[in-house]
C-alpha cells in the first residue's frame, strides 16, 4: 500500500466519520461529560485541526470529501449529517460555535488557560437504538457509490476511504454479520490501496487508556471486538508514530484508541502529496 495519490487536487480523498448517537451515549463519564459530548468534541477537534493544517500555507492544500454519518439519534436511523468537500465544510460559517477553555504551555515551564471557539460539526445527541451493523452497511454503500462516481470523473484512481468510527463499550453488539460487512469493506481493493478503519472507543472510566495496541489484555468483550474490527496500522504510519515517541507500535498494532489524550486519526498510513513521509494530524480529545 502506498497511497501516494491520496488527497491531491486531481484525485480527492474520502474521509468517513461514523458517530454513535444511540441513547447509551447519554451516560456521563468520569470527567463529567456525556459520551455524546466527548464524541462531538473529537469530531470538532479533528476537523478544526485539519482546517488549520490545510490553510497554514506551508503545504499544498489537499482536497477530500468528508462524510459524517450518525446512527441512532433523534431520527433513530442511520443519517448522513454532512457529505461535502473539505474546504466547503470547514469554511461553513453557518455551523454552531462552541466556546471552550484549553490549557496550553506558556513556554516558560507553566500552563495557561485560553478561550477557544470551535465549530460544532456533530450535535452531542444520545437517543434511539440503531445497531452498529446498520451503520457499516451504510458506509459500504457510500464507498461503492463514491467509487462509481470517481470512475466517471477520474479514470486512473479511486478514492481510498479513511474511516473513523466513534463509539463506546457500553452497549454495542458486534455480530458475525457485522464482522463480515467490515471485512468486506477493508478488503475492497482500490487502485491506490485498501480502505482503512480506525475505532475510537469512549468508556465511562476515562482513566483507562489504550492507543494502537498489539493485543488486548482487558477482559472486555466489546473492546476486544473493536480491536478485531480495526485495521492493522500501515508501515508508513508506524514510522511517523515512532518519530512522535510511540516506540512500541509494531506491524501487529491495530488502529484502535480507547479514551486517547491525543488521537492521530484518519490520515494514518497516507503519504503527503508528492512526498514520502506520512502526513499525521494530532489533536486532543
Amino acid at each position: 500500500m502506498n497511497y501516494e495519490n491520496w488527497c491531491s487536487r486531481a484525485n480527492p480523498g474520502y474521509i468517513i466519520i461514523v458517530v454513535d448517537q444511540n441513547e447509551y451515549m447519554g451516560e456521563v463519564s468520569s470527567g463529567g461529560q456525556t459520551l455524546a459530548q466527548r464524541a462531538s468534541n473529537i469530531v470538532s477537534n479533528f476537523l478544526t485541526e485539519l482546517g488549520i493544517c490545510e490553510t497554514s500555507g506551508t503545504t499544498i492544500p489537499r482536497k477530500a470529501r468528508i462524510a459524517i454519518v450518525g446512527y441512532g439519534g433523534i431520527t433513530n436511523s442511520v443519517t448522513i449529517i454532512h457529505n461535502r468537500y473539505m474546504d466547503d465544510l470547514l469554511c461553513d460559517d453557518g455551523l454552531p460555535i462552541d466556546t471552550i477553555w484549553e490549557t496550553i504551555s506558556d513556554h516558560a515551564g507553566g500552563w495557561i488557560n485560553i478561550e477557544c471557539c470551535k465549530k460544532r460539526f456533530v450535535e452531542p445527541t444520545a437517543s434511539g437504538s440503531v445497531k452498529v451493523l446498520d451503520a457499516f452497511r451504510k458506509v459500504k454503500s457510500m464507498i461503492i457509490a463514491e467509487t462509481a462516481f470517481s470512475k466517471k470523473v477520474n479514470k486512473e484512481f479511486d478514492p481510498v476511504p479513511i474511516i473513523l468510527h466513534i463509539s463506546t463499550n457500553i452497549c454495542p453488539i458486534i455480530t458475525n454479520e457485522c464482522f463480515q460487512i467490515v471485512d468486506s469493506i477493508k478488503r475492497t481493493k482500490l487502485q491506490d490501496g485498501f480502505p482503512l478503519l480506525m475505532n475510537c472507543i469512549l468508556t465511562k472510566d476515562e482513566s483507562y487508556e489504550l492507543v494502537y495496541p498489539h493485543f488486548i489484555q482487558k477482559d472486555d468483550a466489546i473492546i476486544n471486538s473493536f480491536f478485531s474490527l480495526s485495521s492493522q496500522i500501515p508501515n508508513t504510519f508506524i514510522q511517523g508514530l515512532h518519530s512522535l515517541g510511540y516506540y512500541n507500535i509494531s506491524s501487529n498494532s491495530r488502529a484502535l484508541a480507547v479514551n486517547p489524550d491525543e488521537l492521530h486519526a484518519l490520515d494514518f498510513g497516507l503519504m503527503q502529496f508528492g512526498g514520502s513521509e506520512p502526513h499525521i494530524y494530532r489533536f486532543n480529545n
